[in-house]
């Protein structure tokens, strides 16, 4: 009798840890679960990272290429000034040695 109660006792206790088991079975499933779905969202945003980071230094490399052309064109348009203010000068008073004084002023101005 003693040892049907002892084999009862034993088998509540392996019920016991058979259901816990079975418990942290399913809690590792869905860390498991839940550790796959995050490193694909971890991927999915390096990804996008990677995108967004190409995508900034494209733009970096244009804004550098329109600063360049806009220096540039600064650079032709007072070339054009000082060739019209020079051409104006030469026509009214033919004078060329005032309009380089003048050309040269304007450059500095501008």
């Amino acid at each position: 009798m003693q040892k049907t109660f002892d084999l009862e006792e034993e088998l509540k206790k392996a019920n016991s840890v058979r259901s816990q088991l079975e418990a942290y079975k399913r809690q590792v499933h869905e860390l498991h679960n839940k550790q796959t779905e995050e490193s694909m969202k971890t991927e999915k945003w390096q990804f996008e990272f990677k995108h967004l980071q190409e995508k900034h230094d494209a733009l970096l490399k244009e804004k550098e290429r329109l600063i360049v052309e806009r220096d540039a064109l600064r650079e032709n348009n007072e070339e054009l000034r000082c060739s019209q203010v020079q051409q104006k000068f030469l026509n009214k008073a033919g004078k060329p040695v005032g309009v380089v004084r003048t050309c040269v002023v304007l450059l500095l101005v501008c």
